[in-house]
């Protein structure tokens, strides 16, 4: 019996009632009510509300029950994917992107890496930083904001990541989402010399018979972690140091660069390749400039107010939403159901995609990741959002769209939803 179907039957008998009572007071096919609560068959999601609505559950029971049944239909793995992209957005709208600080991270490893990240600032010579640190742990990356703001400088970092291939088949598969998550951080802060690459693991953990697994390094000294960050190993002989800054960048070479920042969006999908993309899905809950090209029928998810800044940017209005409505799949978010705001994010063909996000002084900073598995994780997130209550209906959506039309030249506020 799956998580479903036995919250289904707990809430069927907390009412008091039984199958072929609610069949005869909702009309609803006992056969499938059975097969519903017994595991043997999901059914239509209409099926399920229905459900909801004859027993009269709460809200709060009602989401708990849609979700598990969600997570069924398409499967755990991808269900948690979709609900840490909503969590990134939400995230990325609070700037607050990092988890939490590794408990396990001793004193004196906190101590050194304090240390080294003091002596390679501090010097008066260039020098480069590289490791192969978890992108998912933020006591890197709030060092170097705070070592850039102290010394009024940054330095090259190179940092090696790990990918699962098929996120979903491993326990953690989220872990993709989770280090994109910490990569951006120091971009988004302001640090650009700041450049990972990654490799795409078949296993899911560090093998359990590496002594020292993460690296922190520098031509002069290199620290060696435990993989729990509990002890670590301090060399500072330099031809020590030295093979291993040259072998780091032996194998750098080979790594897969997946993520590019620039100033201007639609910078970076040009700059990282000379094979054109389209785009499959555009998300804008605040205008950032937009040109209209895509595949014959992508998905647009707006806000009416977006919606509303986007035709005006435009020299046709007219033509531009026609250009949405026929082109394309066009959606409109209830403000209420906003994931998040100030932020632009494409989809293009290949599961690659860009977050364009404004800065200070009017400027914006677009980032291009190459990364399939996340790119498509946020793809199912905005597909299930078109498909959901955070959308108007049709009637509804057509009326916001003739007004918009109708007023664009006027500072009226937008009708009520």
């Amino acid at each position: 019996m799956s998580e479903f179907s036995e919250k289904c039957r707990e809430i069927l008998l907390a009412t008091g009632t039984n199958v072929y009572q609610l069949s005869q007071m909702s009309g609803l096919d006992r056969t499938s009510l059975q097969r519903m609560i017994t595991g043997k068959r999901l059914p239509r999601l209409s099926f399920v509300r229905e459900f909801c609505s004859y027993l009269r559950i709460d809200s709060d029971e009602k989401k708990e029950l849609l979700e598990l049944y969600e997570a069924e239909r398409i499967g755990k793995a991808a269900f948690e994917n979709r609900k840490y992209a909503e969590k990134f957005l939400r995230n990325l709208d609070e700037g607050n992107l990092l988890p939490p600080f590794p408990s396990q991270l001793s004193r004196e490893s906190l101590k050194a890496i304090n240390s080294f990240f003091g002596d390679c600032f501090s010097q008066e010579f260039f020098s480069e930083i590289f490791t192969n640190l978890p992108g998912f742990q933020d006591f890197f990356y709030q060092k170097l904001l705070h070592m850039k703001e102290a010394f009024k400088k940054e330095l090259p970092v190179y940092h090696l990541l790990d990918f699962y291939p098929n996120p979903e088949h491993f326990p953690e598969g989220r872990k993709n989402m989770e280090t994109i998550s910490g990569i951006l951080f120091p971009f988004l802060n302001g640090y650009m010399d700041y450049h990972p690459r990654c490799f795409y693991s078949k296993t899911s953990t560090l093998s359990s018979h590496l002594l020292f697994p993460y690296y922190l390094g520098s031509r002069n000294s290199l620290l060696l972690f435990t993989g729990d960050f509990s002890s670590f190993l301090q060399i500072r002989t330099s031809s020590v140091c030295r093979a291993c800054y040259e072998e780091f960048f032996h194998i750098w070479e080979s790594a897969s660069a997946f993520i590019l920042p620039a100033w201007e969006d639609g910078e970076a999908p040009s700059l990282y390749t000379s094979a054109p993309v389209s785009c499959g899905i555009n998300y804008f809950p605040l205008d950032l400039k937009h040109s209209f090209s895509g595949p014959a029928k992508p998905l647009y998810l707006f806000s009416p107010e977006s919606l509303a800044e986007i035709l005006r940017a435009s020299q046709d209005s007219a033509a531009a939403a026609e250009f949405f409505t026929k082109k394309g799949s066009l959606f409109l978010l209830k403000e209420e159901m906003l994931p998040i705001k100030n932020v632009c994010i494409k989809i293009f063909s290949d599961y690659s995609l860009s977050i364009t996000l404004p800065l200070k002084e009017s400027k914006k900073l677009s980032v291009y990741l190459k990364e399939s598995g996340t790119g498509f994780a946020f793809l199912d997130y905005f597909t299930a959002l078109s498909q959901g209550d955070a959308v108007y209906t049709d009637l509804r959506q057509s009326r916001i769209l003739d007004w918009l039309l109708k007023s664009l030249h006027n500072t009226a506020g937008f009708p009520p939803a």
